[in-house]
Formats: C-alpha cells, structure tokens, sequence
C-alpha cells in the first residue's frame, strides 16, 4: 500500500486524530520526551538530544524526504480555531520536541494567518527541522465559499500558483516549499498549465516536489500520463478525505497511489 501520513492535533478538516503505532515499536512508549524548555534534557544545535525518540520516520513517497508518521495539521491556527498566535506557537513547537516533524498547512486557512503563525513557529532556526506542506487554489480576497472576489486570484492557473507561491513564502517567513500541494482539481485549468508552472518553481528552487489534494483517481491518472509525455514534475503525494466513515479512496484513489509510487496524506 502507499505510505499513509496522519494528521494530528489542529488538523484539517478531514484529518485523523491519532494514528496507532506498530506493534513492539517504541512508539508505544507511554513517557513523553523532555520539553525543548528542560535544561535537563540538553540540547545540540537547537534540537533536544532525544529528538525523535520513539519516532519510526518514512519516506514521503518517492522524494527522498524523510517525515514523521505523525505530521502536525495546521489549519485551525487563527481565526478559524485557536485564534492566540503563543498558544498555537506552543503546540507547535511541542509536537516538533515529540519528533514530529512534517507541517500541512493550506494558503487559505484563516485567510493567511495559519501560515505567519507556523512561520513565527518555525523562526529561531527551527525552519531546517521541519518538512513544510502548504496548499494552493482557493480564493484569497474573499471569505472562503462566498462569491465575489477577484476571478484571477484562485484556481490552479500558472498566473495565480505563481503569485500566491510567493505570497505564502513572504507569510511563512522562509524561501522554499518542501511540498507543495493543488488543494482542488480546476475544471477550468489544464492540467499541463498547472503541472508547467509547479515544475518551473520546482527548478527555481522555491518548491521542493508537488503533490495534489483531494484529486478523484481519474484526474490523478491524467495528471501522471500528461507529466510523462510533456516531460514534466508529477504530483508525488495525494491528501485525499479518509477516516472510519470515508473509505471511497480504498478502491480507486489508494491503488493509484500505489500504482504511481505516490504518498498519501490523510
């Protein structure tokens, strides 16, 4: 099967809450690490010496990168949850201490105050530490789900990925994506467009790899065969809706996944 990443705490809105570990992984440990905050604990570089204890960290699909089991959701930091920026900044740095070290986040949460509250988060050299997942797609000068608004600022076309890229860049405070995800299929867009603008970032530098979220298998097939034939990045990662009582993904969108090699976030 694809690798299967949970989201925990402040998750999104079809994320799980908990994950159970392994059989006989230390994982079942029920002591928690020191805090980054105990000076018994010591520290090297920023990072306390039992940094990921206990953690079993997996490959993110086939990128190389190497995250948690857990990865930390953002997307009720602000206005949309906790709106108290040091409350969420103390969650955050918590899960980072229990070795957690993959963020989701989306451009849309809060209207951009989840991002500058996992950017304040991550300052202080904590940015190296953390596989960062953000998202692009939906409108960003309106209320999310009202009408109106700019019909130029949303949607996967090469013009919007590329401003708001930047824009989550500035309000996350560092200069790259590690993954960056399409948060909805556009019917208006082609898929080339959409894969051309996310490879020519990739190559810049400011995104390391590109995923989809909430893509049905059929637009995930497309979107894999037009990257083979134009010779393109292909999504590396789907985070589609999956819990107890959302399985539709066990029958086609997870093969797919395994069929291209993909991770699976949920």
């Amino acid at each position: 099967m694809p690798l299967l990443i949970a989201h925990v705490a402040s998750g999104g809105g079809h994320d799980l809450e908990e994950t159970r570990p392994k059989r006989g992984s230390s994982s079942e440990d029920p002591t928690p690490p020191p805090s980054r905050e105990d000076p018994a604990s010591g520290t090297a570089g920023g990072i306390s010496r039992d940094y990921g204890r206990g953690m079993d960290y997996r490959s993110l699909g086939r990128t190389g990168m190497r995250v948690s089991p857990l990865c930390l959701g953002a997307m009720m930091f602000g206005a949309w949850g906790e709106p108290d920026h040091g409350t969420s900044i103390k969650i955050i740095h918590r899960a980072l201490d229990a070795g957690i070290n993959f963020i989701d986040i989306a451009d849309v949460y809060s209207q951009g105050e989840s991002e500058v509250i996992v950017g304040k988060a991550l300052a202080n050299g904590r940015r190296d530490e953390v596989i960062l997942a953000t998202k692009v797609h939906f409108a960003m000068d309106v209320v999310m789900g009202q009408p109106g608004g700019d019909p130029n600022k949303r949607g996967n076309s090469r013009r919007w990925i590329i401003q708001e890229l930047d824009n989550s860049l500035r309000r996350l405070d560092t200069d790259w994506i590690d993954l960056y995800q399409v948060h909805r299929p556009d019917p208006d867009t082609a898929v080339e467009e959409t894969l051309s603008a996310l490879t020519d970032l990739q190559r810049q530098g400011k995104i390391r790899a590109f995923g989809s979220s909430t893509f049905p298998a059929p637009e995930i097939v497309e979107a894999q065969w037009t990257a083979r034939d134009r010779a393109l990045g292909q999504f590396v990662t789907e985070q589609p809706p999956y819990s107890m009582l959302v399985r539709g993904i066990e029958s086609d969108v997870l093969p797919v996944a395994q069929r291209y090699g993909m991770g699976v976030l949920s």
